[in-house]
C-alpha cells in the first residue's frame, strides 16, 4: 500500500520533468534546424562576408528569446498559477528591451534564457 501512495506522490514530479524534457528537445531541434537552414554546421564554414554566420547567430538569439518566454511560463506555472505564469510570459514577450535585443546577435537574450532555466531548475 505504501508503494502505491509513493508512486502517486511522484507522478506529478514525473509529469513536470517530461514536459521540460520535451521543451528542451524542441529547443535542440530548433537550433539544429537553424544551423541546417543557414548552412553552418559544427565546422562553422561561411562565405567571405560572413553573412551566413550573422544570420545563424541572429536566428539562434531569436530562438533563445522565444524559449525564454516559454520557460518563464513553465516556471511560473510550477511556482504559482496559470494566470500568474501567463502574465509573466506576456510581460516578458512584450518587454521592449527583450524584443529589441532578440533581433541582434548579442548575449543579453541568451542570458535571460539562462536565468529562466536556472529558476526552472530551482523549482524542480
Amino acid at each position: 500500500m505504501e508503494k502505491a501512495e509513493e508512486a502517486r506522490a511522484l507522478d506529478p514530479q514525473l509529469r513536470r520533468t517530461r514536459w521540460v524534457r520535451a521543451v528542451l528537445l524542441g529547443a535542440v531541434i530548433l537550433l539544429a534546424l537553424v544551423a541546417r537552414i543557414t548552412g553552418i554546421g559544427f565546422g562553422l564554414r561561411a562565405g567571405p562576408d560572413g553573412a551566413a554566420m550573422v544570420l545563424a547567430a541572429r536566428l539562434a538569439v531569436a530562438a533563445a528569446g522565444t524559449l525564454a518566454v516559454v520557460f518563464t511560463y513553465i516556471a511560473g506555472r510550477m511556482l504559482f498559477t496559470n494566470v500568474v505564469a501567463g502574465a509573466a510570459a506576456l510581460l516578458l514577450s512584450c518587454e521592449a528591451l527583450h524584443v529589441t535585443r532578440s533581433h541582434y546577435a548579442i548575449a543579453d537574450v541568451p542570458v535571460s534564457l539562462g536565468v529562466a532555466l536556472l529558476i526552472l531548475a530551482g523549482v524542480l
